[in-house]
């Protein structure tokens, strides 16, 4: 098509300088999350704690096998408090890429053994699997989405597994997107009360409209999915879509966001369902900038008060904005700035929430040493705390990947790549959390 379309980097974390903006071809965009929390038991101890402005954090543990690649993290947290992560990759000799799964039951002090989901073998077909996202209800159901791409279905399909048990075992993966033009991308997931499981991503259905956002939702837990139902549009002015997220509040309203592509560059998106995503508001233009905007992250409280954050290059460098709507969706509060590097890039927002109106936000920042910033809010986000560094290894590659989740309690886990020692042009994954729940 003329104007472009994304092509997603699939990378293998080495040890080389990025740029902030990377990742999409024919726009700006930025990648969230592309670290990976690589949980494989293992016997590295953390060294002391670290106090970065009055916030204690564990010394950086390495928690990934150095005999693989790795990349692409999503964490979630359980109601019960336990941590479940997904990521991509696989041993340095095999060609395929496989999605793996890890967990922690004691908060993050120790992991199980990592498992495949996807389970290809190491042969000479090419499978890649790539960007996991992970999420659970209300029941603790696990759900774990991906893109594939496989050699007997040229493109890219979305898959879905989910394990009833904590983790201990999941379903065999099954094609949930179908598309008929193998141009699914970029997927998300998440769940809602017991058995309610939503799924987006970008796909061509229409070669018309190009890449646009598609839904397909569960409420038997993934056992049927919905038809996959277009959420976002094409028009003169705004060409295609990318990179969704969707989150779904406690009383079964479904949020979805995106960046859309315009003649003015690209803004967010969003859109909400009251019926269980059979049908969907119209549009609502959150950024509303001349410019980029992208990366969105949507979180939702245990009262129901949604947030939203993105980065947006408007004010004149990236910085990370932040929204919120206590109404279900239909106004939000005004655009608020968390970030203010002062010329530095402020890229790849995370957003996570504890009890209601506790709030979590990390973000990428690149000036003169690249670094992870971490902001709170306990009041809703109408005030946040002065961002924190988090304190990583010195070699670490942040800026192009890491990944954060909280706990209800308050507690903070933060996962990012740095240099192993051998071999010297690989990174492996560290990890470190808040030593104290965050008030």
């Amino acid at each position: 098509m003329g104007e472009g379309k994304p092509g997603l980097t699939r990378m293998r974390t080495r040890r080389q300088g990025a740029s902030p903006l990377w990742g999409l071809t024919g726009a700006i965009c930025l990648l969230g999350a592309a670290g990976v929390l690589a949980v494989l038991a293992n016997d590295s101890q953390a060294t002391a704690p670290q106090q970065q402005n009055g916030v204690a954090f564990s010394g950086p543990v390495l928690l990934s096998d150095p005999a693989h690649t790795v990349g692409e993290p999503q964490a979630a947290v359980g109601p019960e408090g336990n941590i479940y992560a997904a990521w991509g990759g696989g041993p340095l000799e095999c060609p395929s890429r496989n999605i793996y799964f890890g967990r922690s039951t004691d908060g993050g002090q120790s992991f199980s053994p990592s498992q495949s989901l996807s389970g290809f073998p190491c042969d000479l077909q090419l499978h890649d699997a790539s960007l996991p996202k992970v999420s659970v209800d209300a029941a603790g159901t696990i759900y774990v989405v991906w893109d594939l791409a496989a050699p007997d279905a040229p493109g890219n399909q979305v898959y879905f597994t989910r394990s009833a048990d904590g983790g201990q075992s999941f379903t065999q993966p099954k094609n949930i997107s179908n598309s008929p033009s193998n141009t699914a991308y970029s997927s998300a997931v998440a769940g809602g009360a017991a058995g309610q499981v939503c799924a987006v991503w970008e796909d061509e259905y229409d070669p018309q409209q190009y890449l646009q956002i598609f839904i397909s939702c569960s409420t038997d837990s993934g056992g049927i999915f919905s038809p996959p139902l277009q959420v976002s549009f094409h028009s003169s002015e705004w060409v295609w879509s990318y990179f969704p997220e969707v989150a779904m509040g406690p009383a079964g309203v479904i949020y979805v966001a995106w960046s859309q592509v315009g003649s003015a560059g690209s803004d967010i998106f969003f859109s909400r369902s009251i019926d269980g995503g059979q049908s969907f508001s119209m549009p609502m233009n959150l950024s509303e900038r001349v410019g980029y905007s992208a990366g969105v992250r949507l979180e939702v409280d245990p009262a129901g008060t949604l947030y939203v954050v993105w980065t947006d290059d408007a004010p004149g460098a990236w910085e990370v904005m932040f929204r919120r709507s206590e109404d279900g969706g239909l106004t939000f509060s005004r655009r608020k700035r968390l970030s203010g590097s002062d010329g530095a890039a402020s890229t790849i927002p995370e957003i996570a929430t504890g009890s209601a109106g506790r709030i979590f936000v990390t973000w990428s920042e690149y000036g003169p040493k690249e670094s992870i910033l971490l902001t709170r809010s306990r009041d809703g986000g109408r005030r946040f705390h002065r961002p924190v560094k988090v304190p990583l290894t010195s070699d670490a590659l942040n800026a192009v990947s890491y990944g954060m989740a909280a706990d209800a309690a308050g507690n903070v886990y933060v996962v990012y790549p740095g240099g192993l020692p051998d071999p010297a042009w690989w990174y492996g994954i560290y990890f470190t959390r808040t030593v104290d729940p965050l008030p």
